[in-house]
């Protein structure tokens, strides 16, 4: 049975299940396991996996993201309700936190929502020792952030967005002040904005640019011989004039916008 719901955001739930005194051996799980869920929905039994986030201390919790067209992930998110009753399968899984007696100090890297067994192994592993310690690397929705970086680029090449909007150092400097000021997390996120992006601009195919070398390199592979120096050095020249006059073109932005 469904003890609780909680709305963690708009797109997902902490969904907590009440184990009956009888079962609650064969529901006793590890943390890293996940659990699958049968419900009827539409008239049909639709049946998912879903990853354990709690620790083994907190009961039986399992969160559950809303994605497009899910029909088990819509349904839990829009129709679920306390005291509603469910068949859960026993906890399976093999990848778990294996408990010590020693200190330990752990690493663990997660992406997207691969990240809901890991907090259950950190919850655990904290818990075991007081002197264990967890450092979790952690990157989500880089895709997205590199897809409207390459829009944001391509909406300005075709005059659909004015380079009003596009910023130096100091309106990036400026930025991160007002980030700063609004917390940790606001300035953590556009540090990591940052960096997708000056990643994407790197691959761009513009000589002096990663993504120009590696153009440069396609061509002389094609070729089957490099490029004539005079050649390589001018179209060297050109991409660094390009990205100098983009420099100061952005700085010239930010010193308008004081006055």
């Amino acid at each position: 049975m469904i003890s609780k719901i909680t709305k963690n955001t708009r797109k997902s739930v902490l969904i907590s299940f009440e184990v009956p005194e009888a079962e609650k051996e064969r529901f006793r799980f590890e943390a890293g396991q996940y659990l699958t869920l049968e419900t009827k929905i539409n008239e049909k039994l639709v049946r998912r996996s879903y990853s354990i986030c709690s620790g083994i201390e907190e009961g039986l919790q399992v969160g559950i993201k809303e994605v497009p067209e899910g029909t088990f992930s819509t349904f839990a998110n829009r129709s679920l309700h306390e005291d509603d009753v469910m068949m859960v399968a026993p906890p399976e899984g093999r990848f778990q936190y294996l408990s010590c007696s020693k200190a330990q100090t752990l690493v663990g890297f997660a992406a997207g929502s691969g990240i809901t067994p890991v907090m259950s192994i950190i919850k655990t592993a904290l818990s075991d020792h007081p002197e264990n310690s967890f450092y979790l690397v952690y990157g989500n929705k880089t895709y997205n952030l590199s897809i409207k970086t390459l829009q944001f680029v391509g909406k300005m090449l075709s005059g659909n967005m004015g380079t009003d909007n596009l910023s130096g150092p100091i309106g990036i400097a400026q930025m991160a002040g007002n980030t700063a000021q609004a917390g940790f997390l606001p300035f953590m996120y556009l540090m990591a904005l940052l960096s997708i992006s000056l990643a994407v601009l790197n691959l761009l195919p513009i000589p002096v640019l990663d993504g120009g070398q590696l153009t440069l390199l396609g061509i002389e592979a094609i070729r089957g011989k490099p490029l004539p120096e005079k050649a390589e050095n001018m179209i060297y020249t050109g991409g660094a004039a390009i990205v100098v006059m983009l420099m100061i073109f952005a700085v010239f932005n930010d010193i308008s916008r004081f006055f």
